[in-house]
């Protein structure tokens, strides 16, 4: 709980996504609405015009949340921080959690299944990319690049527009831990080649995709996490050959957040693995964005329900959100980073 005493807060925007229905964000959002979200419900309540997105009214919001939870006579509110890990139990944490707990679940654990920062690189449909220039080798798609080509990604990456820290974000850790590609590439221009662009063949760089093994429509594209914008980092992706249509699911991002090592710890269910009983959503299970984190909270609090009363567990009920589960479940990932709602975690 934050130091103004509400029982919810927007810690950056106030945006909850698109509210175009073909878009996977506004199905996330009828989801939690057909299910009973009341977070949802109040969000929605408290929406403003907005051009494109679902908009909230950051105030209004505060205040309804509050208000339901503390006229709820089945909820006690204890406003201490508790430490102690026990079940039947849901963890919620966003992405400021408490030394003091995060502590407790690196002890828990154990240190390599905790992570304080993200450092999520770019990821890029499939069908966008052009693979008649772009050769797929196992699950690596190879991008050729002449000198010229690598001048001008090399110019972006220098002199494009960054997203400041936060005050929060100890810089010099943060960088040394997550080193975004755009201070691998102040380095010097051969030392980011042979860092982050190793050469192949003839070609003077070489930018990598790692095709993802449970979503196959998915491409990471390797080592480009980045703190540039978002409009610079388009504009970046699609310098590189082969990428000039690429369709961005998600953009890189470098930031200080709190999220366990859910492939190695925790079911589908959104329970611990070594711990029946335990539960984690929202950031902390290793999501990104406000309706995900609602999402996870939702289903996380209906199978602990469900654990209480030796009832099946709803995952199954949950389309989106139980695709969200199974991805940051799923043991196979060869490196995992942070998810928000995708139709390709669908199948789609």
């Amino acid at each position: 709980m934050k130091a103004a005493g509400n029982l919810a807060e927007l810690v950056c925007s106030a945006n909850f996504g698109a509210l175009d229905n073909s878009e996977p964000e506004a199905f996330l959002k009828e989801e939690l609405l057909k299910n009973g979200s009341f977070v949802a419900i109040s969000a929605l309540e408290c929406g403003q015009p907005g051009k494109d997105m679902f908009v909230v009214n950051k105030d209004l919001f505060y205040k309804k949340i509050n208000a339901l939870v503390q006229n709820q006579s089945l909820i006690k509110i204890i406003r201490t921080e508790t430490v102690n890990i026990e079940t039947p139990s849901v963890i919620a944490t966003g992405p400021l959690t408490s030394e003091l707990l995060s502590l407790k679940l690196a002890d828990f654990f154990g240190n390599s299944n905790l992570f304080l920062f993200n450092a999520i690189e770019p990821v890029i449909k499939a069908a966008s990319i052009d693979f008649e220039r772009v050769p797929l080798d196992g699950n690596i798609a190879s991008c050729s690049m002449g000198e010229g080509e690598f001048e001008r990604l090399y110019d972006i990456l220098i002199n494009g527009q960054r997203i400041s820290l936060k005050p929060f974000e100890d810089t010099a850790r943060f960088f040394e831990l997550c080193p975004p590609v755009e201070m691998a590439a102040a380095s010097g221009k051969d030392a980011f080649v042979n860092l982050r662009l190793a050469p192949a063949g003839k070609s003077h760089a070489t930018v990598r995709l790692r095709q993802n093994v449970l979503c196959p429509e998915m491409f990471h594209l390797a080592g480009f996490q980045s703190s540039l914008r978002w409009g610079t980092q388009k504009k970046l992706i699609r310098s590189i050959p082969g990428l000039e249509n690429a369709k961005i699911l998600i953009y890189g991002m470098t930031h200080k957040n709190t999220f366990i090592n859910s492939p190695a710890l925790l079911s589908e269910n959104l329970e611990s693995r070594s711990t029946p009983g335990l539960f984690f959503a929202g950031q902390i299970s290793g999501t990104e964005g406000y309706l995900e984190a609602i999402a996870t909270g939702l289903l996380a609090g209906k199978n602990a329900a469900c654990f209480i009363k030796g009832k099946p567990y709803k995952t199954k009920s949950f389309p989106m959100t139980g695709a969200i589960a199974r991805y940051i479940s799923y043991s196979g990932h060869e490196s995992f980073q942070p998810i928000k709602a995708l139709w390709e975690l669908m199948g789609k």
